[in-house]
């Protein structure tokens, strides 16, 4: 990496389900099949997606997104997120597709059962179909199933497992945009730098998990801390 050369950002893989969702529901509810789509990020900033693929059948539409993780490293880069969306309900409810994983122990900011999707990444979800039900006059009773083709390879990389969440990845996002690290990818540095940016929970589950990048300090932290620390980071809006 070039010494003073500006760094880019990425998106988080929940910025990446959300523009995806959006662009399905957008084929599902007669707005055709857009090669791109804008999304609202946590903090109101308001970006746009390119969108790999869009498909439609009876009742359903999916549409994918690559991640375009910038200059962070990240085990996700280059990964096709996608989304598919249907009637389901009440209010919008999330399923686990391939290569996303389910929580299995107590102590993360998502209940044992669900889909590791994180609470933040759930409400830019939410917002989306709330903003064109209302928009569309449609019902928002919808059902999201988010998959990472490979995503069980990739989740292997990281903590997940040791946190309980079994079968693939998480799919975690605070801000919507990872931070642009100022060191070469594996430092020390870089880690450091990404892993405290954010809520203090938030950003320790997202080192616990490898921060998408595999292993690092967090991995350490839970092996040495346990169900305690797990469950310190709880509270987590992640």
């Amino acid at each position: 990496m070039t010494e003073g050369r500006d760094l880019r950002r990425g998106w988080t893989t929940g910025a990446c389900a959300t523009a995806a969702v959006k662009a399905a529901l957008m084929a599902l509810w007669g707005e055709g099949r857009p090669e791109r789509v804008h999304i609202v990020l946590p903090r109101g900033e308001r970006v746009a997606f390119a969108v790999a693929f869009v498909e439609r059948g009876a009742g359903w539409a999916e549409a994918g997104v690559v991640k375009d993780a910038g200059d962070d490293p990240d085990v996700t880069h280059g990964a096709l997120i996608r989304a598919r969306v249907e009637a389901g309900g009440p209010g919008v409810v999330f399923a686990a597709g391939e290569g996303v994983g389910v929580v299995t122990k107590p102590g993360l900011p998502v209940a044992v059962g669900e889909p590791a999707i994180n609470p933040v990444p759930r409400r830019m979800m939410q917002g989306v179909v709330e903003e064109m039900a209302a928009r569309l006059g449609r019902v928002g009773d919808v059902r999201i199933t988010i998959s990472v083709p490979g995503g069980a390879g990739l989740a292997a990389k990281t903590s997940n497992p040791r946190l309980g969440i079994v079968g693939g990845l998480s799919i975690p996002g605070h801000h919507g945009h990872r931070p642009a690290v100022s060191a070469p990818p594996g430092s020390p540095r870089s880690s450091v730098g990404s892993m405290w940016r954010g809520p203090p929970g938030c950003a320790m589950l997202r080192a616990a998990q490898g921060d998408e990048r595999g292993g690092g300090p967090g991995a350490a932290w839970v092996a040495r801390g346990g169900d305690d620390r797990q469950r310190a980071i709880s509270s987590a809006g992640c």
